[in-house]
């Protein structure tokens, strides 16, 4: 039986490593029921055209090459001819590694990626993993893996080859300003397990929580923060921070927004036959009446925009930053016969006020641009996160 499970993803790619797009829960997210029998290619003329070449292929080719070959390589054409960065094909072969990877643990070197002009980039190595040992840094370019160049490579691709067992090595070349020619870095693979929240008071009556991903268990943990920040610590106001979070399951970010927002739409969702869903705040027994402020960069997306669009349509807080990255489209998995699955964009998603996030993205109440290093986040030396608290300080007062 076929099963859809619609979420929000990013562009960037979360590599713990990681690899491929970003998801949250493969199990857990939104079900919107069994598809209704649509012809794979449109017609029967269609059919019989792959059909034909895959007698072809069987027939008459140099070497024998197996069904599940020819089925894997179609589907990944299919899906490809799309053009769609977040639409793929997940092969049987890497169905183990994909659900692992949407329940927060990796095997990989600790890094984020994204494609920045068309180059394979470091948006953030994940501290205290192998990445970050090694010593990337963020904007660096990987313009080689296991000495293969990424220069028509997808983001895809790359984390693919990045990824791999425990206790294996992968060689990756480095590109950066100040480095003469690229350099190696030889490093060893290793589980990563990323939490998704942290939480402290950072003044008295003032606390922060930094969301790294809104994946299945997201929404519980942060209402067991923002509780404990507010029964036990006595705050007033707190600061969620959402830069670099790539997304992850709508149903979290509805969750999150719940904890804050009593009543309402937090979301709608807009597919291709013009349809609206709308996801209503949960009616839940817990909703803080702390002040907020939002912190956001440019590489906060998709359930990180839906999230922070909700707060400034509900008027619930203030976003800080600088623009979010604009991602607003909807991704369906599908399981397929085979034991594969399709993942592929069916919708796009708009604020409480019906604003497309796309391209646009979330525009900041108050800009402030930095200096962001993403190594600096949650330190001392973190300027954004000094501008949050200051304005949080001034609405508890």
């Amino acid at each position: 039986m076929s099963r859809k499970i619609a979420y929000a993803l990013t562009s960037l790619v979360v590599l713990a490593l990681i690899a491929g797009a970003f998801v949250g829960g493969f199990v857990y997210g939104h079900t919107v029921g069994k598809a209704g029998a649509i012809p794979i290619i449109g017609t029967p003329k269609g059919l019989q055209v792959l059909e034909e070449a895959r007698n072809i292929i069987m027939q008459q080719y140099v070497d024998k090459v197996s069904d599940a070959k020819l089925t894997d390589g179609a589907l990944d054409g299919m899906v490809e001819s799309l053009k769609d960065p977040y639409s793929e094909y997940v092969a049987p072969s890497k169905m183990t590694a994909f659900r692992a990877h949407m329940l927060g643990e990796f095997s990989g070197v600790g890094i984020t990626l994204g494609m920045r002009k068309g180059k394979v980039t470091v948006v953030r190595p994940i501290p205290k993993t192998p990445a970050a040992r090694a010593g990337l840094r963020p904007g660096d370019l990987i313009v080689s893996i296991d000495g293969t160049p990424t220069a028509r490579m997808s983001l895809a691709a790359a984390s693919e080859k990045i990824r791999g067992p425990k206790g294996t090595t992968v060689r990756l070349g480095i590109s950066r300003t100040g480095l003469a020619k690229p350099k190696v870095y030889s490093i060893v693979r290793a589980t990563i397990s990323v939490p998704t929240i942290t939480s402290s008071v950072v003044g008295p009556g003032l606390g922060y929580v930094s969301l790294r991903s809104f994946s299945p268990a997201t929404g519980v943990d942060f209402e067991k923060a923002i509780m404990d920040l507010e029964r036990k610590k006595h705050v007033k106001g707190v600061i969620v921070d959402l830069r670099d979070n790539p997304g992850g399951l709508v149903e979290a970010a509805v969750e999150v927004a719940s904890v804050f927002i009593p009543r309402g739409t937090v979301v709608s969702i807009k597919g291709r036959d013009g349809r609206s869903e709308t996801m209503s705040a949960i009616d839940n027994e817990y909703h803080s009446k702390m002040k907020l402020v939002v912190l956001v960069n440019g590489n906060s997306a998709s359930a990180s925009e839906i999230f922070a669009g909700a707060v400034q349509d509900n008027k619930r807080g203030l976003v800080v930053g600088t623009k979010t990255f604009g991602k607003a489209s909807v991704q369906t998995i599908e399981d397929l016969e085979n034991g594969g699955a399709i993942k592929i964009t069916t919708a796009h998603y708009y604020t409480p006020k019906g604003r497309l996030i796309a391209k646009s993205g979330i525009k900041p109440d108050v800009v402030d641009k930095g200096p962001a290093d993403p190594m600096t986040f949650g330190t001392a030396k973190d300027a954004q996160r000094k501008r949050a608290i200051e304005i949080l300080r001034k609405l508890v007062k």
